[in-house]
C-alpha cells in the first residue's frame, strides 16, 4: 500500500520533491510513535485478540481516506487514459544505476532497523527501567519524524544522493557507539540521534529512485527497488 503513494508524490513535485517525499514518509514515523504505545495498552486492557481487532478498526477508515485522496496530476491521469503505460521490465534491467542503487540500499537495509528492533531489549539487559525501555521505540520514531522532513528540504538544494550518503554514514557511526550507551540518558541520546539520521535515509530513498527513471516508470522503479529491499 505504501508503493502507490511513493510513485504518485514525485509526479506532483519536481523542484521540492525531496521535501514532499519527506512529508509523505513522515506519516509512518507518526504511526511509529502512536502504535507501540497504543498496542501495549490495548493488550494489557483487552488482551491480544481484541487489541489487534481494535487496531484494525482504527486503520480501516484511515486506509479508506488514503485511497480516496490519492490522485495523479491531471495531465498524467489524462495521458494514462489515452495511452495506458505498459510495464517496461527490460528497461529497468538495463538501468545500471538503478540496479546499483538497489544493491547499495540492500546492504543498508541489512542493518538499518536493528536499533528499532533491539533498543528495548538492550535497555532491559542493562537492568534499566523496562517501561522506559519500551518507549525508546516511540522516541526513535519521534526523532525520525523531523529527520524525514528537514533533510528532504536539504536534498532539494544539495542533491538527494549526497544526502543519502551523509545519512547512511552518520547512521552507521551512531550504531558503532551503541555499546557505550549504558545509562538511560545515553540510550535516550542514542535513540534520538539514530532516529533523526536513519529518518533522513528513509525519507530520501524514493527520491533517488525517481531520479533514475522517466515519470511513467516511477511505480515500476519503486516496486523493483523495494522488492529487492524486502529480502534485506
Amino acid at each position: 500500500m505504501i508503493l502507490p503513494t511513493f510513485a504518485t508524490v514525485p509526479r506532483h513535485f519536481v523542484k521540492h520533491r525531496g521535501l514532499a517525499m519527506g512529508v509523505c514518509v513522515s506519516g509512518s514515523s507518526l504511526g511509529g510513535i502512536i502504535w507501540p504505545i497504543a498496542l501495549r495498552n490495548l493488550f494489557q486492557e483487552v488482551g491480544f485478540g481484541w487489541g489487534v481487532r481494535i487496531s484494525g478498526f482504527i486503520m480501516l477508515p484511515l486506509i479508506v481516506l488514503g485511497c480516496v485522496f490519492i490522485r495523479l496530476p491531471a495531465a498524467s491521469a489524462s495521458a494514462l487514459k489515452k495511452a495506458p503505460a505498459k510495464p517496461e521490465f527490460s528497461v529497468l534491467l538495463k538501468n545500471v544505476p538503478l540496479i546499483l542503487l538497489s544493491f547499495g540500499m540492500f546492504c543498508i537495509y541489512l542493518g538499518l532497523f536493528s536499533p528499532f528492533f533491539y533498543i528495548t531489549s538492550w535497555t532491559i539487559s542493562r537492568g534499566l527501567n523496562a517501561d522506559l525501555g519500551f518507549y525508546m521505540v516511540s522516541i526513535i520514531n519521534a526523532a525520525s519524524l523531523p529527520g524525514r522532513i528537514l533533510p528532504g528540504l536539504l536534498a532539494d538544494k544539495l542533491g538527494a544522493f549526497n544526502m543519502v550518503i551523509v545519512a547512511t554514514v552518520v547512521s552507521g557511526l551512531i550504531c558503532m557507539c551503541w555499546t557505550k550507551a549504558i545509562s538511560i540518558g545515553g540510550i535516550l541520546v542514542l535513540s534520538l540521534a539514530y532516529g533523526f539520521a536513519s529518518g533522513a535515509f528513509i525519507g530520501i530513498q524514493g527520491v533517488c529512485a525517481a531520479q533514475l527513471v522517466k515519470p511513467h516508470q516511477y511505480g515500476l522503479a519503486m516496486g523493483f527497488v523495494f522488492s529487492i529491499l524486502s529480502f534485506a
